[in-house]
């Protein structure tokens, strides 16, 4: 997949980054708990974006998160990037189960 120009290959099917995708979907699902928090609106968005560029960066390597945005701190950018890697993921998941899960009679 590409995103923002920079080239990332993920698969999902490899162990260890289906769990480290799991884990950051996790991670990141909590952030609703943060965005309701009492915290100012910019420690919200700070705290958002540095969690989501974590992730990023395990998935993909150290470093990643800042070749992918240009501003860490903007959530809206940051958040497109780990919705374009999510869809790539869901991608990827439907094509193999349809290929992998499905006989050659379940097919005609």
């Amino acid at each position: 997949m590409t995103i923002n120009g920079v080239n990332l290959e993920i698969d999902i099917f490899d162990a260890e980054k289906a769990g480290a995708y799991e884990r950051a979907q996790k991670s990141i699902s909590k952030l609703h708990e943060l965005m309701t928090s009492d915290l100012s609106l910019e420690e919200k968005i700070k705290k958002a974006c540095a969690t989501i560029c974590k992730e990023i960066d395990n998935l993909f390597g150290k470093g990643t998160s800042t070749k992918l945005v240009d501003n860490k701190n903007n959530l809206r950018d940051v958040s497109a990037v780990w919705k374009d890697i999510t869809i790539n993921v869901t991608q990827q998941l439907e094509a193999e189960s349809k290929s992998v899960f499905c006989d050659s009679s379940e097919k005609e």
